[in-house]
């Protein structure tokens, strides 16, 4: 807000924000919930809200702060990939966050939203605990299968040797090198 007097920020949090937090923490976080300077979406909200933070960017015509690149809603919400309206930050030692305009990551997930021109499930992936209190999200990546085991007949032939060659660098007739 410092960096961009006059802009208007709403903070939506994780449908399971409150339960992550520190016991000591949580009649803070309800009374940031009362007074709206924090939104969470509703019980039962797609992507654990995903959707609802971008019904509101949609409907608001507002910029996002994210490194979620929500692939499952690129078919649906195509103003992701325009610029300025997907910005991401980091925090960095002895300066503090910086924010940057980013593009939303193109993943498998976001070719099959683009392809219907729908939003499409996620494949389920199962998220590590530090992934789950990082708020960030894990992605399943497809396999493949084994390429098939070469097989070698239990004899191998092996050709006959080459006669060696003689001082011109050519084979002699018969295998015999003159000298």
């Amino acid at each position: 807000m410092d960096e961009n007097k006059g802009a208007k920020v709403s903070v939506v949090v994780d449908a399971t924000f409150g339960h992550r937090i520190a016991k000591k923490e949580v009649a803070e976080f309800e009374k940031a919930i009362e007074n709206n300077e924090l939104v969470a979406p509703p019980a039962g909200a797609v992507g654990r809200g995903d959707a609802f933070i971008l019904a509101i960017a949609d409907k608001a015509n507002a910029s996002i702060l994210s490194n979620d690149s929500f692939q499952e809603f690129h078919g649906k919400y195509k103003w992701l990939f325009d610029e300025g309206r997907l910005i991401g930050g980091k925090p960095v030692p002895l300066v503090g966050w910086v924010f940057v305009e980013r593009l939303p990551v193109r993943g498998p997930t976001s070719r099959r939203s683009v392809k219907t021109g729908k939003v499409v499930k996620k494949e389920a992936a199962p998220a590590s605990a530090a992934a789950a209190r990082s708020g960030f999200e894990t992605t399943t990546w497809p396999t493949r299968a084994a390429p098939p085991r070469a097989t070698f007949p239990k004899r191998l032939r092996v050709p006959p040797a080459l006669p060696a060659p003689s001082r011109c660098g050519r084979p002699c007739r018969k295998g015999r090198n003159v000298t």
